[in-house]
């Protein structure tokens, strides 16, 4: 029988997570922390036009502090996912596809159907002998990395560069090959206009998560953060992916409201009788959209915080 173990409305199966041994950087498997100084990581920050250095300012003044609790609660999982890119013989940093997809959530989920912290599509894992039932194991971080690293390797043999590789992971490779046709250029930052709202943006994550991962200098982008004024992500309403997590009774929708950038007619219209049904059954699937969801899991103990406090 499965059993479902409930953390803050985050749900682990037992026997998908702790049935795997995951390496840490003290095992026999070699795994070596990418020096910056001998990785593409400053190349690639040198190369970013001065419109996006804002939006990477803006995305660390926001987000730095998540990017920085995610690097120091989930290494276990970025330690296993380290020791794959080195057997496949890839740049460390592109870890960061997971960080950016999921924020190494398991349980996340988007409206397409991708599912895990690499959101794979049930196709792929159908195409690479994953069960979607009864226990998913897109949710699965040792399966699934298996997978998604491998579409990693052919994009990677395909583009032989980071950004674009993060690209057509998110959107896939015909898109960011169509636009390089139009682009008539393999340079990211002259492909870059071609490529869909939602691409876009995933690079000024990816690129924010590695100045804070790597403990990159990001003096200039600091230094682009207004006082007071801090940059905001350029998020195209028609463009959002929205993801959702499961959440229990303890929260509730005012409290949520507090802490969001959204109006509360926007997440009414997404999260219909959210008060309704977590007192009726005590666990509702919250949608928001990718930038909200990031809100979410940054501030999920103080928005329980204040649910409570803010319950009768």
């Amino acid at each position: 029988m499965k059993r479902t173990i409930s953390v803050l409305g985050i749900n682990f199966l037992s026997g998908v997570f702790i049935a795997h041994s995951f390496p840490t950087l003290q095992d026999s498997v070699r795994i070596q922390k990418v020096n910056p100084a001998d990785s593409t990581l400053r190349a690639l920050h040198n190369s970013v036009p001065a419109a996006q250095q804002k939006e990477i300012a803006g995305c660390i003044s926001q987000f730095g502090r998540y990017y920085q609790n995610i690097r120091s609660s989930k290494g276990q999982y970025l330690d296993f996912i380290s020791s794959l890119l080195i057997k496949y013989n890839l740049p460390d940093e592109l870890k960061l596809i997971a960080v950016i997809e999921s924020h190494l959530e398991t349980t996340c989920t988007s409206e397409a159907g991708a599912a895990g912290i690499w959101q794979l599509m049930p196709d792929i894992a159908r195409d690479n002998n994953l069960a979607l039932a009864p226990i998913d194991d897109r949710q699965d971080v040792y399966k699934s990395s298996f997978v998604a690293l491998k579409l990693v390797t052919e994009l990677y043999k395909r583009f032989k560069n980071d950004l674009l590789v993060v690209a057509a992971y998110n959107c896939g490779p015909g898109r960011v090959n169509s636009a390089i046709t139009q682009a008539k250029s393999t340079d990211y930052w002259a492909v870059h206009a071609y490529l869909p709202k939602e691409t876009q943006f995933h690079i000024i994550k990816y690129l924010a998560a590695s100045t804070v991962f790597y403990n990159l200098p990001c003096g200039k982008y600091l230094a682009l953060k207004q006082e007071g004024d801090a940059f905001r992500l350029p998020v195209k309403k028609k463009s959002e992916r929205y993801a959702t997590i499961q959440i229990t009774s303890s929260f509730r929708e005012t409290a949520i409201l507090k802490y969001l950038h959204t109006d509360a007619a926007s997440f009414r219209k997404l999260n219909p009788q959210l008060n309704t049904t977590l007192d009726r059954s005590g666990q509702y699937q919250l949608k928001l959209s990718d930038a909200d969801m990031l809100v979410f899991l940054s501030k999920k103990y103080d928005i329980l915080k204040a649910s409570i406090t803010d319950q009768p």
